[in-house]
């Protein structure tokens, strides 16, 4: 599967929707968290997922952190096929094109409690106690990158 990364002005008007599509059924439909998903970040981030037609099937968002410059912050991580593969693989690519493509030395994201194993075995270590967000137990997670760019 090819990996599709665009920031929010290359989107297409269809992407869009179906990102937004997929972040809805997976956040507020399966999930039931409450909150207004479109913040503002989406301007700023990279764009990356996975499609099967129109199609948008795993996908997450990275944008600079604004605590740590030299930092990447993933977010919105989400597969619409589960026990396949497919969030491992969306992870791999995504980690890959960041460390070819980017200067960030290191990736960050607030993973759900229930998940932090899957995160572990791709590199990422805890490094804060757990917080609630959105209503929701979470913890802070890094990985340090192996930069291609020479950074």
């Amino acid at each position: 599967m090819e990996l599709i990364v665009r920031r929010f002005e290359e989107l297409t008007v269809p992407a869009l929707y179906e990102i937004l599509k997929a972040r809805a059924a997976v956040f507020t439909m399966e999930q039931n968290i409450r909150y207004l998903d479109m913040d503002d970040i989406d301007k700023v981030s990279f764009h990356m997922f996975f499609h099967d037609g129109d199609t948008v099937t795993a996908y997450l968002r990275a944008y600079a952190d604004s605590d740590d410059p030299a930092a990447v912050r993933i977010g919105r991580v989400l597969t619409r096929r589960r026990s396949c593969g497919l969030g491992r693989d969306l992870m791999d690519a995504g980690l890959d094109w960041l460390q070819a493509n980017t200067q960030f030395q290191t990736a960050v994201l607030d993973a759900q409690l229930p998940v932090t194993g899957f995160y572990e075995k791709l590199g990422f270590h805890i490094c804060s106690d757990p917080f609630i967000e959105a209503g929701i137990l979470h913890c802070r997670m890094q990985k340090t990158l192996s930069n291609k760019k020479g950074v």
